[in-house]
């Protein structure tokens, strides 16, 4: 706790003043806690602006693009989770594990979407092939 002689403020008094919430007034001990709270918010508002970019960008009206949007979404929401439970860790070993199975994961699923890209492009370059030939 801070010092509260003049020109200074506690902590309950300044994380009030910063956050404007009453839920700041936490004791000490939850402090730790109020910062995590407050980490998650930060980071399910960026996995949010990140998810409405990819939505926002045009496919150009093929499926090749709406795959590679819908893969790109798939990939933000993976990670975004991965973090949260990242987060929630208790111990190195526990990180760890959580670490290797999201790779493991990540591998599974990069092959899958590999897959369904070069089909998608096959297909988009032979409809490609097509119309130039007529």
């Amino acid at each position: 706790m801070r010092d509260c002689g003049p020109g200074q403020i506690s902590d309950k008094m300044y994380l009030a003043s910063r956050t404007g919430s009453i839920d700041a007034m936490a004791p000490p001990d939850q402090i730790p806690t109020f910062r995590m709270d407050q980490a998650q918010e930060a980071l399910d508002t960026y996995f949010d602006f990140l998810k409405r970019s990819v939505a926002s960008c045009p496919s150009g009206g093929n499926e090749f693009g709406e795959k590679l949007k819908d893969q790109a979404t798939e990939n933000i929401n993976a990670v975004h989770d991965h973090v949260k439970r990242l987060s929630q860790a208790k111990d190195f070993g526990q990180a760890l594990q959580i670490q290797t199975e999201f790779m493991h994961s990540q591998l599974s699923v990069f092959a899958r979407q590999a897959t369904s890209m070069a089909e998608a492009f096959t297909k988009a370059a032979g409809d490609i092939a097509k119309k130039s030939g007529s």
